[in-house]
């Protein structure tokens, strides 16, 4: 019950993080580059793609814009199932899915803390959620 309230106070939080401090360039691209995976291999395509990602052996330092693109293509990769309706494989749990992407970005230090957390989690998910249906 604590996981359930925890990813709605986020989906409320995605409302009101303004998404100017997002990158909204490379976000956009990971929601393009999310949309053509899916259309080109679908679900399993969107995980292939994830999985290989994310810097290898956790080396996230330095990667910074690296990771945030790879948030943002799961972010995506998360809308586009949802929207589409088609079955998410485990890998995008949404709960595993945010713990793989907060984990990234933290270790990356594009966060600190719990109201950093929020406002990165939130301008990055309001604005991929507000381009991946135009982009379907």
């Amino acid at each position: 019950m604590k996981l359930k309230r925890l990813l709605a106070a986020v989906a409320v939080l995605a409302l009101f993080a303004p998404a100017a401090h997002a990158d909204q360039a490379g976000l956009d691209r990971a929601v393009r580059d999310a949309v053509k995976t899916y259309r080109g291999g679908g679900a399993s395509a969107l995980m292939e793609v994830s999985q290989v990602c994310y810097p290898a052996n956790n080396k996230f330092v330095d990667n910074g814009e690296k990771v945030d693109y790879c948030v943002g293509f799961d972010m995506a990769s998360l809308f586009i199932l949802t929207h589409t309706k088609t079955p998410k494989p485990q890998y995008f749990d949404p709960l595993i899915s945010l713990s793989r992407m907060t984990g990234a970005a933290e270790h990356a230090g594009l966060f600190v803390g719990p109201s950093g957390l929020d406002q990165y989690v939130g301008s990055r998910m309001n604005f991929v959620e507000s381009r991946v249906p135009s982009k379907l």
